[in-house]
């Protein structure tokens, strides 16, 4: 049995019984300290939010990025979400195309994954060709803070994952209703075969932040300090919750995911 390509030996054992865990961190002055606490608290993985660095820390970005790495002990995850697709609640920077792009070049020796929208058509073909090359991992992503995504756009990216070869499919919508939540979790469950991040943001997506695992999302943000989406539990707070869920129902698990 050898290790999958897209995840690691230790997280393809965890996908076995649970999610990778992954913490989801902003910038700002408790940036270290929240990546001191993420390895307390037994996180797999740290996100970067780049996007809501001030001009100072988006200067010192590789220092920055060292010491996260030398703190924590942990893999890194960089991330610099476009202006269409920030959380509304965040007075995040606007960053253009080419800010953005020069920033996830400037991330890639330190990290092992970046997140890039699919509507960041400008980047794509550039940063997922840079991103593989170094030997990164690509998520592709869609977040929508207004609505859920239905069958068909559902299908729709999936159909631009697979022409831009992401590494794992991440689809964030937001229900109005618990009930969309499940029908969402209801399409995850469809797509055996393909690592996928579905995730339901808001009051109504909460639980589904703790149950999707069970229908083959592989990854579940929490945050230390500040949340960086809505509904988001800490990770303090998702790794127990998921914990009692999945040591009390596991055979109802199948994380889909083959070596």
């Amino acid at each position: 049995m050898t290790p999958h390509p897209v995840l690691n030996w230790e997280h393809l054992k965890k996908l076995n019984r649970e999610p990778v865990y992954v913490a989801a961190l902003l910038g700002g002055k408790e940036l270290m300290e929240s990546a001191m606490a993420a390895h307390r608290q037994k996180a797999d993985l740290i996100e970067l939010r780049i996007d809501t660095f001030s001009a100072r820390e988006r200067k010192s970005l590789e220092e920055i990025l060292q010491e996260v790495r030398k703190n924590s002990g942990l893999p890194l995850l960089a991330t610099v979400r476009s202006p269409q697709e920030q959380d509304p609640r965040h007075k995040s920077v606007r960053l253009s195309s080419a800010e953005r792009l020069a920033l996830f070049k400037r991330a890639l020796p330190w990290v092992e994954w970046i997140d890039l929208e699919l509507s960041s058509e400008p980047l794509l073909k550039t940063l997922i060709g840079l991103a593989h090359r170094a030997g990164k991992k690509v998520i592709l992503s869609h977040h929508n803070f207004k609505a859920m995504p239905g069958i068909d756009d559902v299908r729709d990216l999936i159909k631009r994952f697979k022409a831009h070869k992401g590494d794992v499919l991440k689809i964030a919508g937001y229900p109005k209703q618990k009930v969309q939540a499940d029908e969402f979790l209801e399409l995850c469950l469809m797509l055996k075969g393909m690592h996928r991040i579905f995730i339901a943001m808001g009051p109504h997506g909460m639980q589904s932040r703790v149950t999707a695992f069970g229908y083959g999302s592989c990854m579940a943000y929490g945050f230390v300090s500040r949340s960086s989406a809505p509904g988001q539990f800490t990770l303090k707070e998702l790794r127990k919750h998921c914990g009692f869920y999945y040591s009390a129902y596991p055979g109802a698990i199948q994380s889909n995911t083959k070596p």
